[in-house]
């Protein structure tokens, strides 16, 4: 195949360069920019490796010669786009790369976009709704309350749900073809499912994996949609390769790479931080593909020697052709002893984050303590009921280092379980953001919400512009409709609702408002979702009213000196991959086991056969955990641990491996 775009030479090398402003362009990176062939990219955390994508895109834009033909750039975010647009706004060969015949989204928007949607259309079923909860609710609503209970039983009792049904056939009368249901097509628990699946399918509801089944499927069925996509789009970039689902990668398969003369399709990632999902190597999909060319970005701008030493022996796929490497050079030279593992009592870890801020703040320059971005992660966040400090699985989540943590709670897709809590993140995002936007999105969804819950049923379909819905759905019901304003208006003002008496003054009109959405009568009866409770969110270590800060904020007061604060942030290790902190504290968590004593041997720089090897799929599953939060920090980095794991020889060969070793004391705040 003749690539439809110029040779890149050394002069747009040079072009690019200047218009980015890119540094360290050795000869790894030098090699996928004018690579115009398949090949695999391996880019070590720290690497550049987006601004890299964007460079290459650059190129690529600058030297295309097919004006019916352009990019396609799949990932798992629009960072890509968001970067293009950021880095190559005002330019023409960035204006271009967002405009037709270019493409840039997500794989699943990529499927919907140009398989799932236009099939759905053919058959006259469009997608109106995708939403897993809205279509689990049609699905049962489609069925008698004696059937869907029938079904549900029988379904739990096989480890599976309704919601959980996935459509494996494009024939929407008998959407459960061509899979191990467990029944026979002619029993009655087959036909009952059947007729749920169908009947919401066929309404225009589907859960997101039916948008990638329903996509595979119709790709592989019609090759000459696939053939009109590789002519279209006869370059593919893949980003974040390594969390590419095994579903996601059948539908790259039947679109692009059975036709790998005449498509090019380059595919970067790190296999490192696959921590999405379960390990796909053993489910057929194949990064980096030892039959293609592989090019390593094993080096980082990030970090320095230090911490890619304390890293490096928690990549599960070595790092060629020498391991990690660290290039940081810090403005000013962090002391010894800056990594370090805290050690606590193994019923009490809750001096963890005061003792990992005093250690950052007395650590850190000072004039870089002001914008430090300091973070604690653990790999499991989620609170677990009924794990108390005697419990063999305690600590089992990061809500056990501080207990005002709550999981989701940055996320833009926040589901909290009661109404108020929808209303005090609202009030968070407007004084930490300024997003007036966010905020009555938030307020519109939390309120939509309880219209459904008072129904039994969606009346609301899930948007992403929930109050301009509210706002029309209100808009015949003057006085409902003033009743909302003023709730709206309530909380831009800053009004708070931190007590149960001013709820309880609300909460007649909040029923009202939901109960008109709803189109019922509420008749009083109690309901979870609305009552009342007391604010999770906090910043503050002396009050546990405060909602004056960004949500699972621990902030840290030096003692000695009262002007030096640090905000921690909490969260999960998956929310944080991708993001370059100043420190980054690692929590021991519980998954079928404590990973961090688990993988205490490599932490203490022994790598012999205290680790399975071959590797199990749970201990690399753990040591991708640890190589994704160890490589977030570009000065600290820092893990705590249970006391009953360490033993003096253990601190002395902590300390060998370049660890230093504190033992932390309760606090109780």
């Amino acid at each position: 195949m003749t690539p439809p775009v110029k040779k890149i030479t050394d002069e747009d090398i040079q072009w690019v360069s200047e218009l980015l402003n890119l540094e360290g362009l050795d000869g790894s990176r030098q090699d996928f920019l004018t690579f115009l062939s398949t090949v695999d990219v391996t880019a070590c955390p720290g690497s550049g490796k987006t601004t890299l994508l964007v460079a290459k895109l650059a190129l690529l834009g600058k030297n295309w010669s097919n004006p019916n033909s352009g990019v396609c750039v799949l990932s798992h975010t629009n960072v890509a786009k968001d970067e293009i647009t950021n880095r190559l706004g005002g330019t023409e060969v960035g204006s271009s790369l967002t405009r037709y015949p270019n493409y840039i989204d997500t794989i699943h928007g990529f499927t919907n976009r140009f398989l799932t949607s236009p099939f759905l259309i053919s058959i006259g079923k469009p997608a109106t709704t995708i939403d897993d909860d809205a279509t689990a609710s049609l699905r049962t609503q489609a069925l008698s309350t004696p059937d869907a209970i029938k079904l549900e039983n029988w379904l739990e009792y096989r480890g599976r749900s309704i919601a959980g049904l996935r459509i494996t056939s494009l024939d929407l009368d008998n959407p459960l073809a061509n899979q191990n249901f467990g029944a026979k097509p002619t029993s009655t628990m087959y036909q009952l499912a059947t007729r749920a699946v169908s009947a919401a399918a066929k309404a225009g509801f589907y859960r997101y994996d039916d948008i990638l089944t329903l996509g595979s499927l119709f790709a592989q069925s019609s090759p000459t949609v696939a053939r009109a996509l590789r002519f279209r789009f006869p370059v593919v970039l893949i980003d974040e390769m390594q969390d590419t689902s095994p579903e996601q990668d059948q539908i790259i398969q039947a679109v692009f790479s059975d036709d790998i003369k005449n498509c090019i399709i380059q595919r970067v990632g790190d296999p490192n931080q696959a921590i999405y999902g379960t390990d796909n190597s053993d489910k057929g999909v194949k990064f980096p593909d030892p039959e293609i060319k592989k090019i390593c970005l094993d080096d980082s701008f990030r970090f320095d020697t230090t911490i890619a030493r304390l890293a490096n022996p928690f990549a599960v796929l070595p790092v060629t052709p020498s391991g990690l490497r660290g290039l940081a050079r810090p403005k000013r030279q962090i002391q010894h002893g800056a990594h370090k593992v805290f050690v606590f009592p193994d019923q009490d870890p809750s001096g963890v984050l005061s003792s990992y801020g005093a250690h950052v703040a007395s650590t850190l320059p000072i004039d870089l303590i002001p914008t430090a971005k300091i973070h604690a992660v653990g790999a499991v966040a989620h609170a677990v009921p009924g794990i108390e400090p005697t419990h063999a699985h305690f600590p089992k989540s990061v809500s056990h280092y501080w207990d005002r943590y709550t999981p989701n709670a940055n996320k833009n897709s926040f589901r909290p379980n009661r109404l108020v809590d929808y209303f005090t993140q609202a009030s968070i995002r407007l004084s930490s953001e300024g997003s007036t936007h966010r905020a009555v999105n938030l307020v519109a969804a939390g309120i939509s919400r309880l219209a459904n819950n008072l129904a039994s049923r969606h009346v609301i379909k899930a948007t992403s512009r929930p109050h301009l819905c509210v706002s029309r759905l209100l808009a015949s019901n003057p006085d409902i409709l003033n009743h909302y304003t003023d709730l709206i208006t309530h909380i831009i003002a800053g009004g708070s609702f931190d007590s149960r008496d001013s709820w309880n003054v609300w909460r007649p009109r909040l029923v009202m408002i939901a109960g008109s959405l709803a189109g019922v009568h509420v008749d009083g009866r109690p309901v979870e979702f609305l009552e009342w409770r007391s604010p999770p969110f906090s910043n503050s270590l002396e009050s546990t009213d405060s909602i004056g800060g960004p949500p699972n904020m621990f902030q840290y007061k030096s003692p000695i000196n009262g002007a030096i604060t640090l905000d921690i942030q909490l969260g999960s290790i998956h929310s944080v991959k991708g993001e370059t902190h100043t420190a980054t504290l690692l929590l021991e968590t519980f998954y079928h086991k404590h990973h961090l004593i688990h993988l205490l041997p490599k932490l203490a720089g022994d790598f012999g056969d205290q680790i399975d090897r071959p590797l199990s799929a749970r201990t690399a599953k753990f040591m991708r955990w640890a190589y994704v939060a160890l490589t977030r920090p570009t000065h600290i980095s820092c893990i705590a641990i249970p006391q009953r794991a360490i033993d003096g020889s253990t601190i002395d060969r902590l300390g060998s491996a370049g660890w230093s070793v504190e033992f932390v004391q309760p606090n109780r705040y």
